[in-house]
């Protein structure tokens, strides 16, 4: 499946402010937004007649010849026909293949920092980033480049060194103890894949598992258990933003949050999870939410860690 690039429209590649010049003998540089729109009622088929933009014209056919572009693109509200009016300039220019998607908030499409937008408006490009997408300027210098940046599937391996602690020095924490920073989050490592861990469980049973991960916890946070949230990160590596959170029960009461770095599904991230405890285990998931780091960084910063995480 073809990773999507989001495309606007309107300054990027059909000429609002030359088609407005051209309909009204005026610019609209300058004009408030309520001015602008009554000057558009004039003229109700006035999207669908726009000229083009050919820089942004060629960028998107460059772009659609190796990824899916979908205009996502604000109406102006009131303008009974504008949507329509859009979806024919399209289809005029591009084909019937593209697709379109109108919103008035724009970075409700993010995911993580693979979703990409190319955007004339700064405000739209804050938001987009705000949300932890990867916003592009049009125009720009290197667009095509910073697209494949955006989407390079290699993977930040990690390397650290973990000592093997005494069952004394794993009590008290006090032994060497891997460190990395990914997307933002400075995390400890307590255990390598291949590793293993023991305790004491509520009911006073012993327990012991052999690590199929990197395991470790988030530094400067602090979990519904009063000790710093943790991690579970592919030993594949990282190479995007995207991210699980379990909400994970015990007793069916919320316990604790554990985090999943480095999967691309929320399949792949519950199984790398259960791999690393006994079984029967999936039964003490509460929830999955899929995230990404930066709200992950916001929340830890906001919320509160003694209730379940949901979308942020």
């Amino acid at each position: 499946m073809k990773p999507i690039i989001y495309c606007d429209m309107d300054g990027f590649v059909c000429d609002f402010i030359a088609g407005f010049k051209d309909f009204f003998k005026i610019t609209p540089v300058g004009l408030d937004q309520f001015t602008t729109q009554q000057y558009c009622f004039q003229q109700p088929r006035f999207f669908a007649f726009l000229p083009e933009i050919p820089e942004g014209v060629e960028l998107v056919r460059k772009l659609a010849e190796k990824y899916k572009v979908v205009f996502l693109t604000t109406p102006m509200e009131g303008m009974h026909f504008c949507k329509l009016d859009k979806i024919e300039w399209i289809r005029d220019h591009f084909g019937s293949e593209f697709d379109v998607i109108f919103s008035d908030n724009k970075a409700e499409f993010v995911d993580d920092s693979t979703s990409i937008l190319i955007d004339d408006y700064d405000k739209n490009l804050k938001a987009w980033k705000d949300a932890g997408g990867t916003a592009i300027r049009f125009p720009g210098e290197n667009i095509l480049a910073q697209v494949e940046a955006a989407l390079d599937p290699r993977r930040k391996k990690i390397s650290v060194k973990v000592e093997t602690p005494t069952p004394e020095q794993a009590k008290a924490g006090n032994y060497l103890k891997g460190k990395v920073s990914l997307n933002g989050l400075d995390v400890k490592i307590e255990n390598v894949p291949g590793s293993i861990r023991s305790g004491i469980g509520e009911n006073g049973r012993k327990w012991i598992s052999k690590m199929h991960c990197y395991y470790g916890y988030i530094v400067g946070t602090n979990g519904n258990d009063n000790d710093p949230v943790d991690i579970f990160i592919n030993p594949e590596g990282v190479n995007r933003t995207l991210a699980f959170v379990i909400n994970q029960n015990i007793n069916n009461l919320f316990d604790e949050h554990k985090i999943l770095l480095g999967y691309e599904s929320e399949e792949e991230a519950v199984l790398a999870y259960l791999k690393n405890y006994e079984k029967g285990w999936e039964r003490n998931i509460g929830s999955v939410v899929r995230t990404n780091t930066r709200r992950l960084r916001e929340w830890f910063q906001t919320k509160s860690p003694s209730e379940p995480f949901t979308h942020f």
